[in-house]
């Protein structure tokens, strides 16, 4: 009822607040006069509600810069990789919410703008712009973070990694041949799908109302049916997944 927060620490702050209230005038006054601006400004408040609903949680995502991982692995390769876009998505947002602060005058607002100018915000999204493509965006979905971490760092940085890249990319476009192979051949709506624990599979569309699972031809293995769908995959699509990894 009370939480219309639009990120994970404003939320912990709302918490904090309600469980142990601030007790300075000082602050409380702070506060209110911050809420007196934006309920005399929508038109920031609405901007503002709209920046910060596109932040990720921050305290969770400087964690891992504070911490040195023991042993290095391709898994925590990757996480570095995916924290390293979610920095820059963060930086990004940065000078539309500073944009959104210039016309207030509340002295919070006030020091939260100035800092907003730090010169380092610049300096940091600088480097990262040097190493990762600069359409690279935050998503979410395990394709599209899969997808993203795989084409982050720029051609030309690792021979190795532009090498592993196009094959990453012959195998998807080897798999969505095969799967509309196997529609044509079939005469079945089937089309590619993706999920962490089945990676590449076909998936099927069953009509409303579907109860009984259609038979498919033996190929076709591992079935299962999830809502109004099939899920299924051959040992072809295995072959295409072990590869691509």
């Amino acid at each position: 009822v009370l939480n219309h927060t639009k990120t994970g620490p404003g939320a912990q702050m709302l918490r904090s607040n309600l469980l142990q209230p601030p007790c300075s005038r000082q602050t409380i006054e702070m506060r209110l006069d911050c809420v007196q601006e934006l309920t005399e400004k929508p038109d920031v408040f609405f901007a503002m509600q709209g920046v910060l609903g596109r932040f990720i949680d921050v305290n969770r995502l400087l964690s891992p810069y504070v911490q040195i991982s023991k042993q290095e692995s391709i898994r925590s390769s990757e996480s570095k990789i995916n924290y390293v876009i979610q920095l820059k998505h963060v930086l990004e947002l940065v000078p539309p919410l500073r944009s959104c602060m210039e016309e207030c005058h509340a002295p919070l607002t006030k020091a939260y703008y100035q800092g907003l100018t730090d010169s380092r915000f610049e300096a940091i999204l600088e480097n990262i712009s040097k190493v990762v493509h600069d359409d690279t965006r935050y998503s979410k979905g395990t394709l599209n973070t899969r997808t993203q971490k795989c084409f982050a760092v720029k051609p030309g940085i690792n021979g190795m990694l532009d090498v592993a890249r196009r094959t990453y990319t012959e195998i998807v476009d080897d798999i969505s041949s095969t799967i509309l192979a196997y529609s044509e051949e079939t005469q079945l709506p089937m089309r590619s799908a993706f999920s962490s624990n089945k990676d590449f599979h076909i998936q099927l569309q069953l009509a409303p109302g579907t109860t009984e699972v259609p038979p498919l031809p033996p190929q076709f293995i591992k079935v299962t049916k999830s809502k109004n769908r099939m899920l299924f995959t051959t040992q072809q699509l295995i072959h295409y997944n072990n590869r691509a990894k």
